[in-house]
């Protein structure tokens, strides 16, 4: 059972504004930010020069560096240097569990060692692009790891139960909720949070998929349709609070889906 969620998503910084996105169908990509980095600097309309794309589109969550570090009681020094993949997925945790009603330790299934984590990110866009600068990188190699990414989760809410940062490239999200399921059926834990990251900062990822024929030109997905000529790349954040159905309502919880199944 789903018993809360949430989520930052291009143009949608909350659930309720996806929706809507949704709901009118709108098309929110556009060129890329300049505070991500200069996109006319890795761009080459005849891909000729190395390390460039031909695209410039993408879908970007606005403002994905603004984060209240004081309020989960990370220094300023190390919210600066971590991913803001990283920190929108503390958000968003803290937001569902919210939603859910979550109070640790309240009932069996809420004990803290039997709360698992499973999250997905499937690259190191926040290291790559700051490991070559003249900056700071103490904090770098956790805060800018996606293997790390389950840990700051795991340290603020005290919980420690099975955790796992999952990396299958565009399904990372969807592997790290198969596997929340499974660790519930398996009875490995009791309350799994579960869900994936992605924020965009590093150019180098754009020029190797535009070589590769995988990035649509005109910034359109245009699924099933014959003048599908690739994909629009995108930022985005989901969490998801998952139990098994008969804990779910013996608490009494928030249900507001069911997952039936899994391969």
């Amino acid at each position: 059972a789903i018993i809360g969620m949430s989520g930052r998503f291009p143009d949608a910084a909350d659930l309720s504004a996806f929706w809507d996105l949704l709901y009118r169908g709108l098309d929110v990509h556009r060129q890329v930010p300049e505070e991500r980095f200069d996109a006319r600097r890795h761009y080459d309309a005849t891909g000729r020069r190395k390390n460039t794309s031909k695209v410039l589109n993408g879908c970007w969550i606005r403002d994905p560096g603004l984060f209240d570090a004081r309020f989960f009681n990370i220094s300023p020094k190390e919210a600066e240097q971590s991913d803001p993949g990283q920190r929108l997925a503390l958000e968003t945790v803290y937001e569902a569990l919210d939603m859910a009603g979550a109070v640790p330790d309240r009932t069996p299934s809420t004990r803290r060692e039997r709360v698992g984590v499973f999250y997905g990110m499937a690259s190191d866009n926040w290291r790559e692009v700051n490991s070559g600068q003249n900056v700071d990188t103490f904090f770098i190699p956790a805060g800018g790891n996606r293997a790390f990414t389950p840990g700051p989760l795991n340290y603020y809410f005290k919980i420690s139960g099975p955790s796992a940062s999952i990396d299958t490239a565009c399904s990372s999200s969807l592997a790290a909720i198969h596997m929340a399921c499974n660790s519930l059926w398996r009875n490995d834990c009791d309350t799994a949070i579960a869900g994936g990251t992605n924020v965009m900062t590093n150019p180098d990822n754009f020029a190797g998929l535009d070589r590769g024929h995988f990035l649509s030109r005109t910034g359109n997905c245009n699924t099933f349709d014959d003048g599908a000529d690739g994909y629009c790349r995108a930022d985005g954040v989901g969490t998801v609070i998952l139990k098994r159905l008969e804990d779910a309502q013996a608490d009494k919880d928030p249900i507001l889906g069911v997952i039936l199944g899994r391969f």
